[in-house]
């Protein structure tokens, strides 16, 4: 695990260089995942399991949820604390280190999860079976 910490931990930068660039594929793709949440859920509370640098956090938090991220990586949820403090009073207290892969914190029933890494990570992952088990759907 840490082999993969230390190689989000050097991407961080570009990242949140991303997540600032209305016009980069992530920023957009992370818009439609907005949206496609908006129009088929509605408004609540969300965790952002793998936030990176927060931009889903921080569209989320900007439509109204109530959320949290987690992040293995310090680098990212440090990016993640600059993009959320315009919109989060307490952005530090709802960004999660998860550096063993597990949440840090029990999830609340009806919580709705997001994810940004490929399922196949989260298919094979402690963290993925732990957390997509403990939300069964309401």
């Amino acid at each position: 695990m840490s082999e993969i910490r230390e190689t989000w931990n050097a991407r961080a930068d570009r990242w949140a260089a991303q997540a600032r660039d209305a016009r980069d594929y992530w920023t957009r793709r992370q818009q439609a995942v907005q949206t496609t949440i908006l129009r088929h859920i509605g408004k609540g509370r969300a965790v952002d399991v793998g936030c990176g640098p927060g931009l889903l956090c921080r569209l989320l938090a900007q439509a109204g949820f109530d959320v949290h991220g987690a992040d293995l990586s310090e680098n990212m949820l440090a990016k993640a604390r600059d993009l959320l403090s315009d919109c989060i009073p307490d952005a530090a207290g709802r960004l999660h280190l998860c550096p063993e892969g597990r949440l840090p914190f029990d999830l609340p029933r009806k919580t709705g999860l997001t994810s940004s890494p490929p399922s196949s990570y989260w298919s094979t992952s402690r963290t993925g079976r732990t957390t997509f088990g403990s939300c069964p759907p309401s």
